[in-house]
């Protein structure tokens, strides 16, 4: 039990950006990222925020390693959901194509702004714009 009760807490300590697991809690709070109770309550039920407000060190690890290998679990789904796969590749497809011309119309601004450039300097066509006497 003491094994999985270290695991849980490194998880979560390094989910919540603390990076040395002999962090505690506490000295989270002085890092970037705080934990954010108000959001995570808001996000919740009120019933499981009512129900699980004096909730013991024990069942509190329990729900946090069911709530892990929830999230894994759905993680692994959603790799291979071929809706969503299909989805994602059909964004990709559509975004292909504005994408390219993009590259084409920045790099015709480019080019152009570099022949300006030259014709400034009087490299070349040196009766052209303001090389003109």
């Amino acid at each position: 039990m003491l094994l999985l009760r270290k695991l849980i807490k490194n998880s979560f300590l390094i989910r919540n950006g603390i990076n040395k697991p002999d962090q505690t809690i506490k000295e989270s709070a002085m890092t970037n990222k705080k934990i954010n109770y108000g959001k995570a309550s808001s996000i919740l039920s009120k019933a499981f925020v009512e129900n699980h407000a004096s909730i013991s060190e024990d069942e509190a690890e329990h729900l946090i390693a069911r709530a892990e290998q929830k999230i894994k679990a759905l993680k692994e789904e959603q790799s291979t959901d071929e809706k969503l796969m299909a989805a994602k590749q059909i964004v990709k497809d559509l975004n292909s194509g504005y994408s390219s011309v993009i590259k084409v119309e920045r790099a015709k601004i480019d080019f152009l702004l570099s022949k300006i450039q030259e014709i400034d300097s009087g490299e070349i066509n040196p009766t052209s714009g303001l090389n003109y006497p």
